[in-house]
């Protein structure tokens, strides 16, 4: 037998509402907080939840987590499971459709405890969000407002995430979540959405910039490159004349500007960050 067929044999062999507590536990994650999982269960009372996660300890499934790092409801004790096979297996369980429902459930719930310091938790909503888009099979979806409000949220998310790693230094943490915005922004280019295009470049340019603060001269000379493109052109891709560019409000012509700027002097200021400096013609 494999690990994973252990583990879920050993899961079966639970109660019901036992393995209904771990399942719902791993969607938020390996670690997890009995808040967020009664958001998910609501007709279970509070203590009985508490009950069922005292007799998952026993059973060795789940141990208490060190009080590190902020909890979204204060006071809230706070579990982990004992190793992440036993998560993934516990959250293959769950059907994908309601899976992808707790999540946005999972969401709702941090958004409302967490309301006023949702920046702190940006990563973690803009993981759950996305997982409800992906899964629910939003971007497919010909329910076009939901889609693109779900879409938002989830960039909205990833860009305060990406912006508070690189505040902290963190360059690797922002570039993943930078990375994540633009592919979903990618994803979506047949809505058309001029906002879009607008979302485009700043993301590009945050990354370039966090590939900076990394050293990476390829990586933020290509990304600076890729949002000044997306500036020249206009709705339809096309490059656009020079006089309708010079049309633009002055905050947008600085963007044009500023991406120029960096493009020509990042491998004349520190060319020892470049494994392949561009060539001239570029």
């Amino acid at each position: 037998d494999t690990v994973q067929g252990v583990l879920a044999a050993r899961i079966d062999r639970l109660s019901p509402v036992e393995r209904d507590v771990l399942c719902h536990a791993a969607v938020i994650g390996r670690t997890f907080w009995p808040g967020a999982v009664a958001s998910m269960l609501p007709d279970m009372s509070r203590v009985d939840l508490l009950g069922v996660l005292r007799a998952l300890q026993a059973k060795d499934f789940i141990v208490p987590a060190r009080m590190t790092g902020e909890s979204p409801a204060d006071g809230e004790p706070r579990f982990i499971f004992k190793h992440v096979l036993i998560r993934d297996v516990a959250y293959d369980l769950l059907p994908r459709a309601r899976r992808a429902h707790e999540h946005e459930r999972l969401a709702l719930w941090l958004e409302d405890v967490a309301a006023g310091r949702t920046e702190e938790f940006a990563d973690l909503l803009a993981r759950h969000y996305e997982e409800y888009y992906r899964q629910a099979g939003l971007a497919r979806s010909r329910q076009r407002a939901r889609r693109r409000e779900v879409l938002a949220k989830v960039i909205g998310y990833l860009r305060v995430a990406g912006d508070l790693a690189r505040q902290r230094s963190a360059s690797a943490t922002a570039i993943r979540d930078y990375s994540r915005a633009i592919a979903l922004l990618r994803e979506s280019s047949g809505d058309d959405d001029p906002a879009d295009r607008q979302q485009l470049i700043e993301l590009l340019t945050a990354r370039g910039d966090a590939r900076a603060l990394h050293s990476d001269g390829d990586g933020a000379w290509k990304d600076y490159r890729a949002a000044l493109r997306e500036w020249q052109r206009d709705a339809s891709g096309q490059q656009r004349p020079p006089e309708e560019m010079a049309r633009e409000s002055a905050d947008e012509r600085a963007t044009g500007m500023r991406l120029y700027r960096w493009l020509v002097t990042l491998p004349a200021r520190y060319p020892s960050w470049f494994r392949q400096p561009p060539s001239h013609d570029e």
